[in-house]
């Protein structure tokens, strides 16, 4: 057959430009708001594991028990940041976000997870003192954005 004849025979009915350009506003909403959630989860996890000790997840019964050791915390770490910004950049193109707003994000996962991984190294007193030096900046976004 030609290709005359194979375009005749199948005939592909295309959705209105309307409908996919909604379809990938709410794709890209929804990949950002996940891609977000997973990769303050994962890098949190494994912001816990990268100063050398075990992050052990068990309940009271013995088969329920994950052990996450520094290395893999670190892959952890670094695929949860990888998802982190792109869930980031996701939401700034989907919901037209402005700075202030990526920055109170940015600050906010900052807050969570550079604390954690100078718990995990061990040294308790430091990582208060980040989490206030990264907590009232990003407050301070955080009302101005709820201002604004």
């Amino acid at each position: 057959m030609r290709n005359e004849e194979m375009k005749k025979e199948v005939k592909v009915k295309k959705a209105p430009s309307g409908v996919m350009s909604i379809a990938r506003v709410y794709l890209k909403k929804t990949g950002g708001i996940l891609g977000m959630l997973l990769g303050l989860l994962l890098s949190t996890v494994g912001a816990g594991a990268v100063g050398g000790t075990s992050f052990v997840i068990a309940s009271q019964d013995p088969p329920f028990t994950v052990e996450v050791y520094q290395v893999e915390g670190l892959v952890f770490l670094i695929v949860g940041l990888v998802a982190l910004v792109g869930g980031i950049a996701l939401c700034y193109v989907g919901f037209k976000l402005k700075r202030l707003n990526v920055a109170c994000l940015i600050l906010g996962s900052c807050g969570l997870i550079i604390p954690q991984i100078i718990l995990g190294m061990g040294y308790d007193m430091a990582a208060g003192i980040v989490a206030i030096g990264i907590g009232y900046p990003w407050l301070a976004t955080l009302f101005l954005w709820l201002k604004g």
